[in-house]
């Protein structure tokens, strides 16, 4: 291949995995989610799980947007 060639086929790799790593993210975040988690915790504990599973989710977002912007600068 030539140069630009290459520098493409890399950066199309780059971005593969970007995906792939936020699919993995997300796809970990749904295999650990238990809401079953919650019971028998206080209102308090109650909403702490929930800010966390927000927390996570938002993060997985973020990242995966950034994925999915970056493939839009494709040329």
């Amino acid at each position: 291949l030539p140069a630009t060639g290459r520098r493409q086929a890399a950066r199309l790799r780059a971005l593969t995995a970007a995906l792939s790593a936020a699919d993995e993210r997300m796809m970990g975040w749904m295999h650990d989610f238990q809401p079953a988690d919650t019971v028998g915790l206080s209102a308090a504990q109650t909403a702490a799980f929930w800010t966390r599973q927000i927390q996570q989710l938002h993060q997985i977002q973020v990242q995966t947007s950034a994925a999915l912007d970056s493939t839009r600068r494709i040329r």
